[in-house]
Formats: structure tokens, sequence, C-alpha cells
């Protein structure tokens, strides 16, 4: 195992805190009527806002940093390790999420898919909160299929993909699914290109677990927030009085080890499903 590929999934497990730690704030932390007179949830808003902004450029770029060596791998051994498992985990978020939507109504702006075109341009160009796990299956064998490129040529073809898709957004929305696609891909590239140069600090063992179940978590992360807003709100919003100031602390913190904690399962789970054996 390299020195990055080593740290990689410290730096990955760092960023999907911070990314889960923006969903479930802005989920539903801030929908939840708030009687304290502390500075509690603007604390919790400001965090999550600054939270918000390095988590999916890190994710991406430590997800690439982790891919250092892909281009000694068989394409056969790609697809096992890293596109079929993700995109069944990606599967299982789509499928999770719809539950929530048709059960608690729209959240983060998605609406129910109403028929089977709308089901398959949500799994295409899914929106932000859906398209990590989709990422994490589509861009190693990207990554597989374009090894034999120099770094430099792959991260400006990316840069200037993602300029042309987000002109597209700015002039009709429905490029922005697209563009944002676009511009995660560079973040990834880097990362990935990157692997081979960058020496790694020691990894932290807490933070390493997380990144190695980067899956789960990444399609866990909205459904898991989604379904604690549509419960939690109301309940929530009835408290009063210092339990509330008490809630108000601790709430997203608890969400957070929720959507960790059940990713780590999942992730265990499922490396107790037999693999296949490979000659």
């Amino acid at each position: 195992m390299t020195r990055v590929v080593r740290v990689a999934p410290s730096l990955t497990g760092a960023a999907l805190l911070l990314i889960v730690l923006a969903l479930t704030v802005e989920g539903h932390y801030l929908q939840i009527e708030w009687r304290t007179s502390t500075a509690v949830p603007v604390a919790w808003w400001y965090a999550a806002e600054v939270a918000g902004v390095p988590a999916v450029p890190l994710f991406l770029a430590a997800v690439g940093l982790g891919l250092g060596g892909i281009a000694d791998r068989t394409l056969a051994d790609v697809l096992r390790t890293r596109v079929a498992p993700n995109l069944a985990w990606y599967a299982l978020s789509v499928s999770a999420t719809l539950v929530v939507l048709w059960r608690f109504g729209p959240v983060y702006g998605l609406p129910p898919a109403r028929d089977p075109r709308e089901l398959l341009l949500l799994l295409l160009f899914p929106p932000t909160a859906l398209a990590l796990t989709y990422a994490l299956a589509l861009f190693p064998l990207l990554a597989w299929t374009i090894r034999g490129l120099p770094g430099p040529l792959v991260v400006a073809a990316a840069v200037t993909l993602a300029v042309v898709a987000g002109v597209a957004a700015a002039r009709d929305p429905a490029w922005a699914t697209v563009a944002e696609l676009t511009r995660n891909l560079v973040f990834f590239l880097v990362g990935w290109r990157l692997a081979a140069a960058t020496p790694a600090p020691p990894v932290t063992g807490a933070l390493a677990a997380v990144g190695r179940a980067a899956a789960p978590i990444a399609a866990l992360g909205l459904p898991v927030t989604a379904a604690a807003g549509g419960i939690l709100v109301r309940r929530l919003s009835v408290v009063d009085g210092p339990l509330q100031i008490v809630v108000a602390v601790v709430e997203p913190v608890l969400v957070v080890i929720l959507v960790v904690v059940t990713g780590l399962i999942g992730h265990r789970l499922h490396q107790l499903v037999p693999r296949p054996v490979t000659r």
C-alpha cells in the first residue's frame, strides 16, 4: 500500500463527517422551531455553512488519492471492487430516498419521481445529495479508462468540460446536475493525479474506518437525515425550556453519529457477503 493510499481513508472519513453534518443541519435542524434565546441554532447553522464549503471537494479529492494504483488493476477487478458494489449502494440510496419522499413529502428540494422518465433522469443525473455514491461508482471506472493519458491533459479537459457545463446550466437549469457532476469530477481527478507525488501523514484509525465505509455512509446520508427530519422536526419544535437548549446542542451530533454508525454497519454486512472466487 502506497503512502497516499494509506492516508486517503482518513481524509475521506473527515470529509464524510463534514458532509453529513451539513446534510443534517440543512435537512431538518433548521426546520425546527427553536424557542431558545441562545445562539446554539445559529452556531450550528454557521458550522454547517463552513463545513459545506470544503466537504465535497475534499471528499472527492481524497477518493481520487486512494485510487493512485488503479492503473495496475484489471478492468474486471475495478468492476468487481469499485463499480458493482457502489452501484448497489447507489440503488439502495435512491430507493430509500424515494420511500422517504413518499412518506414525508419533498426534502432537499427533491420532488418524488412521478413517472419512469423522471426516475431515469434521477438515476442518470442525480442531484447533489444523491450524487456522491454515484460518483464513487462512475469515477473509478473513468480513471481506469483514461489511465494512460497525461495528468495535466486530463485535468485541463475536465476543467474545460466543467466550465462548458456550468455555462449551459446558467442558461438552462436542466443542466445543473450535469454541471455539478463535471465540477465534482475535477476534484476527483486532481486527487487521483496527485496520488503518486504526495507524502502521507500517519493514519487516524477512526477516520480511516469511516473513510473505508464511504459508499454506504454516502448512500445512507440523505435518506437517514431526511427520515430523521420527517420524524423529529414537528416533535422537537414543541419542546420548550431548558430541554430544548440541550436538544439544540446535541441533536446534530446524534444524527451524524446515527448516519455514520448505520453506514459502518452496512459496510460490515457487505463485507460478510461471500465474494466470487477469481482466477
